[in-house]
């Protein structure tokens, strides 16, 4: 393969040329006109095998508990568009998939389970499953459990039936299952309401990766019960958290049925025996006489570096008889991580937000660097947000999560200290899948490098920030620093490399909050350095006498369509000298322009106070 060699570059200020490509919507040319481009390099490196850093391969140095708690502000999660994927009923073998719910086994492998809409009812009473090694492929494994014929605890002929799977991963290695179940059928006018001996939760195992469970369930709670959900501590113990609905009961007051709260029960010893349920978050929602409505379902909680855990529950904020109105409420433990009963009149705990935001079904993940993760669904939508606090009492603004709407009841599972996979389902469309990927601060990595386009001098676990939600072209960015140099790799994967794609470094001082004379923007693209600037108070404007080093491979041609290209690499030496360090800090900014997709940032590209900071310079 042969690479460029090292372009030092002194900038003198230049007019640019006009181009006959115009850039596409969304983007702009540093330094262009609105309908100009600067003129193409002439120095773009022959094709050669290349091996580009995904972002799935990077991050992949240890976690340290809480690095990022007090920065939070400048934390992201966004989407990777390369790992989405709408799977319809050829890979799920259902019409509509619905509540999903997985676990990595120990081994990497995703197991998700989810059950189909059944006629009217949307919970279904079947488990499917499939798996994937890589979330984006998956393998349908069929039926995880079916209903079965029984006589129910009134005598009546019945179907046992299943909802709401949820399997975890132990701290040993084993894996549990726990599932919803119930008799199904209403026979004599006797519904699955009144049948509350033949509900509970039941519990299935493995212990060899999930390659087998047990073929026979055992129950571990008895009553009406929705939506498992499992947790194990640091200590060890298990928590399953369920919709605790046995107040379901007509007599509540009349025409209601929805009453509910979530409970618990806990195993120390790795399930195979489980405590008596309490009651451990419930809203009083309304009140007739001495009747009491609660409200608290679907619940999701994690546990902090404190040893505090953070719940997050649909609560129905309608008063009784009317329509739902669900909105996300949150109740916390206490930094002793132990639930207290709640009262059977009032509710709680005491500490707790209700009605925080609009939205059903939440599920909560907690970054080991600190940030805390909500999603939820809304108007048939899948939304996230990262909690402004380290503690999860106050919430960010509103994302689109994934970009088809009609679906309900989604989850999430850490993949790793930076990413997190999230499915929904409930559409014919197809279940939607994806892969988020954290960007916050980042440390350079202390090392002199040779700036020739080579990423095999760079590490995996070299800290890493990410674009890629757009479109297929999408990068990671690392960055090393010696005595007087900041250096930065780009591995950007492209299958259709146009000569006028590139990226930008923008830096600014680290308590900038909007952008000021110490700014600097450079631009590069695999022909080699485009632009360096600095901005001038009202725009960005070439700066002279500016040594930048960069140095630059590809894998594809430039300019052809016919073909699939791999990508490019793009290595920039900045001298230090060039930016506003401050203690050894900088805010940074990094984007990718493509031509078919237009620009992609890390973060809003004209809103330092939003931009991750470059430590260790």
């Amino acid at each position: 393969m042969k690479k460029s060699g090292i372009l030092i570059i002194i900038l003198s200020a230049l007019a640019f040329s006009l181009s006959c490509e115009k850039r596409p919507e969304g983007g702009s040319y540093p330094g262009g006109g609105s309908t100009v481009t600067p003129p193409s390099p002439d120095d773009v490196p022959e094709s050669g095998d290349l091996n580009i850093c995904t972002i799935a391969s990077l991050n992949a140095g240890d976690a340290v508990e809480d690095s990022h708690s007090d920065a939070i502000s400048r934390s992201s999660v966004v989407l990777d568009w390369r790992s989405y994927r709408l799977l319809g009923q050829d890979i799920t073998g259902v019409e509509v998939s619905v509540y999903p719910r997985m676990a990595l086994t120990p081994d990497g492998e995703c197991q998700l389970f989810y059950h189909k809409k059944e006629g009217t009812s949307v919970a279904g009473n079947r488990i499917y499953w499939m798996t994937s090694d890589d979330l984006v492929n998956w393998k349908y494994k069929g039926l995880y459990t079916d209903v079965f014929d029984i006589t129910d605890s009134h005598g009546n002929p019945n179907k046992q039936g299943f909802a709401d799977c949820f399997p975890l991963t132990l701290a040993d290695g084993s894996m549990i299952s726990v599932t919803s179940t119930r008799a199904v059928r209403t026979v004599n006018g006797i519904s699955y309401r009144e049948n509350k001996d033949d509900a509970g939760l039941v519990i299935k195992r493995s212990s060899d990766n999930g390659g087998t469970w047990s073929s026979e369930f055992e129950k571990i709670y008895t009553g009406n019960n929705w939506e498992p959900f499992l947790l194990q501590k640091k200590n060890g113990d298990i928590h399953c958290y369920f919709t605790d609905s046995n107040q379901n009961l007509p007599g509540v007051w009349d025409g209601v049925y929805n009453n509910s709260g979530t409970a618990l029960i806990v195993s120390e010893d790795n399930g195979r025996t489980w405590s008596e349920a309490k009651r451990i978050s419930a809203t009083l929602r309304d009140q007739k006489g001495s009747d009491y409505l609660f409200t608290d379902q679907m619940p999701t909680v994690i546990e902090l570096s404190s040893g505090e855990l953070v719940g997050a529950f649909e609560s129905d904020k309608a008063k009784g008889g009317q329509s739902t109105d669900y909105h996300i409420s949150f109740a916390y433990s206490g930094t002793d991580g132990e639930w207290d009963e709640v009262s059977p009149v009032t509710g709680g705990p005491a500490d707790r937000e209700d009605y925080v935001f609009p939205g059903c079904a939440p599920y909560l993940v907690h970054f080991p660097s600190g940030e805390n993760l909500v999603s939820y669904n809304n108007d048939s939508k899948f939304y996230m947000r990262m909690s402004t606090d380290a503690g999860a009492h106050n919430w960010g603004d509103e994302m689109l999560a994934f970009p088809e709407t009609g679906y309900f009841w989604g989850a999430m599972m850490p993949v790793g200290t930076h990413r997190v996979f999230a499915a929904i389902g409930g559409s014919e469309k197809g279940m939607q899948t994806g892969t988020f990927v954290l960007n916050h601060d980042i440390t350079a990595t202390a090392r002199t490098v040779e700036t020739d386009g080579d990423n095999r001098d760079w590490a995996l676990t070299d800290e890493a920030l990410f674009a890629g939600s757009r479109s297929q072209a999408q990068m990671s960015v690392r960055c090393s620093a010696s005595s007087d140099m900041l250096y930065l790799m780009f591995d950007v994967l492209d299958d259709n490399i146009s000569v006028n794609d590139y990226v930008t470094f923008l830096a600014a001082a680290p308590d900038a909050s909007s952008l000021s004379g110490s700014a600097i923007r450079i631009t590069a693209s695999v022909g080699g350095l485009r632009s360096v600037e600095h901005y001038s108070g009202s725009a960005w404007e070439t700066l002279a006498d500016a040594s930048v080093t960069v140095g630059t491979a590809i894998d594809g041609t430039v300019n052809t369509a016919k073909d699939e290209d791999n990508g490019y690499l793009i290595e920039i030496a900045v001298p230090k000298s060039l930016l506003p360090v401050s203690d050894g800090e900088i805010k940074a900014d990094f984007a990718l322009f493509d031509m078919s997709a237009g620009e992609d940032s890390v973060r809003p590209v004209d809103s330092p106070s939003l931009w991750p900071k470059i430590k260790g310079l």
